[in-house]
């Protein structure tokens, strides 16, 4: 598993404060299958992991929604990521 390239994006257009738009940028993760088929773990809609008959998966899928937990409460349920999906699955 690694982490993506990201960046925040912040435009402004003029001087109210109001009209300021924010955009989250992500390195993209290729379709082709060069780095091998892409396995999800946590959806971006639910926080209910995607069980993996594969013992191995499985272990990611209970840390990363563990992670993203810890996260919450940390945070004073402020806050938590969600775009924890998955990685390529290596031959």
């Amino acid at each position: 598993m690694r982490f993506v390239n990201a960046a925040l994006a912040i435009e402004r257009t003029g001087n109210d404060p109001d009209n300021i738009k924010y955009y989250l940028l992500e390195e993209l993760i290729p379709t082709d299958s060069s780095g091998g088929p892409f396995r999800k773990y946590l959806n971006n809609t639910s926080t209910v992991p995607i069980f993996s008959s594969d013992p191995e998966a499985q272990e990611h899928v209970e840390f990363l929604s563990f992670a993203q937990h810890i996260q919450y409460y940390k945070t004073d349920r402020k806050a938590f990521f969600s775009d924890l999906q998955g990685e390529y699955e290596l031959s």
